[in-house]
């Protein structure tokens, strides 16, 4: 069992790892993912990590030996899930809501990683978060750089009217303006 500690400390180095992937610095990312696979043999994220980062430096047959490590590790641990459910025991479905959520979060700065332009990255970020977290909206309001001008940008489920269109837009800039 992996403790919160650890699970942090893994959060970080995979974090860590992606940067060096995104920047194409491939030799220091593969050096973290080694390591927190070497320490977690079943923790799946970093053997995909790694699969990827083998892949982009043209190591395909690794990659793929990683790939089937990957199917080979997740049926066992879906085999184990389904044992301690017939046991009675916690199993997947009262999986550690905390560890959900950072796993999400991770997907999240995975995509915003890959965008360009502010543009995308708000489009992803607020999309993302309203499916992450339940929400029928979310909205992002960034203060500008010149004379304390504002921005802002919503993404709303579908059915659900924008916030942004009418008096609440209004009070929100003026409650940034005051904080």
């Amino acid at each position: 069992m992996i403790t919160p500690a650890e699970e942090d400390q893994i959060v970080d180095t995979m974090v860590e790892a992606e940067l060096y992937v995104k920047y194409e610095c491939y030799p220091r990312a593969l050096e973290l993912l080694e390591k927190v696979i070497n320490r977690y043999p079943r923790y799946l994220p970093a053997k995909e990590a790694l699969a990827g980062v083998f892949r982009q430096t043209g190591k395909s047959e690794r990659a793929d030996e990683i790939v089937r490590e990957i199917a080979l590790v997740s049926s066992q641990m879906a085999e184990e899930g389904g044992r301690k459910d017939v046991e009675g025991g916690s199993g997947t479905a009262n999986a550690d809501p905390r560890r959900q959520l950072i796993e999400k979060i991770d997907a999240i700065i995975k995509d915003i990683y890959d965008s360009n332009y502010l543009a995308q990255i708000l489009t992803i970020s607020t999309s993302k978060l309203v499916q992450s977290l339940a929400a029928d909206r979310c909205v992002i309001i960034r203060l500008g750089q010149d004379q304390g001008q504002a921005s802002s940008h919503e993404y709303c489920k579908e059915g659900i009217p924008s916030s942004l269109d009418g008096k609440s837009a209004r009070l929100n800039f003026l409650l940034l303006k005051k904080v």
